[in-house]
């Protein structure tokens, strides 16, 4: 009798886990796959699955697709934490953040992006990667020329070899004379570092 086997996999973290990869190889071999990417989410899809199925408000919804960038796992991940800290409460037109709270991160969200950022910058200097900071600080995407100018106020270097490897890696990406990050997560996750940083916050006007 046939089987049939769907398994998903995260691409950027499968070669870091050789275990799994062999695991996988030995279940499914590559000459009986079928391959489908699957990519982000569109707005729409994602405010079904917020509205309709999870029951947040519209205006919610729409701030944690801005937050989350079309990634479910992500959203799901937020409205967890929330639920866990009893942060959502119902209302009119669907669940809300009660009182103050903030869209806030759970750790998990922040410990995945360190580990991909640390992992692409692990051959580099820690101050060969401080431009990033300064990048962070001036928004989701930036026009290269105006990097360099506050990378040259601020005594800081932009290096061509550090924003290649991660152009590769697909944690930032470019296109005519734009740099942008891949995801709001990783730029809110420098920012917060860069704030952290004398030199660099004094930048930031």
């Amino acid at each position: 009798a046939s089987v049939l086997f769907v398994l998903t996999v995260r691409e950027d973290l499968l070669p870091q886990h050789e275990a799994e990869r062999e695991l996988m190889d030995k279940l499914v071999p590559p000459s009986s796959r079928l391959r489908c990417l699957l990519g982000p989410l569109s707005a729409d899809e994602q405010r079904e699955l917020l509205e309709r199925n999870m029951g947040l408000s519209g205006d919610l919804a729409a701030a944690v697709i801005q937050r989350t960038a079309g990634n479910p796992l992500f959203a799901m991940q937020l409205l967890g934490a929330w639920v866990q800290r009893d942060e959502l409460s119902p209302s009119r037109d669907g669940l809300v953040l009660s009182g103050p709270a903030a869209l806030t991160l759970p750790n998990n969200l922040h410990a995945l992006w360190d580990e991909r950022l640390s992992r692409c910058l692990s051959p580099f200097q820690q101050e060969r990667a401080d431009f990033l900071y300064l990048a962070a600080m001036l928004g989701h995407s930036l026009e290269r020329q105006m990097l360099n100018a506050l990378c040259a106020k601020c005594e800081v270097r932009c290096e061509t070899e550090v924003l290649d490897t991660l152009l590769g890696a697909g944690l930032l990406r470019q296109s005519e004379g734009l740099i942008a990050f891949s995801h709001p997560l990783l730029r809110d996750r420098l920012e917060l570092t860069a704030r952290s940083q004398p030199q660099i916050g004094r930048a930031h006007v």
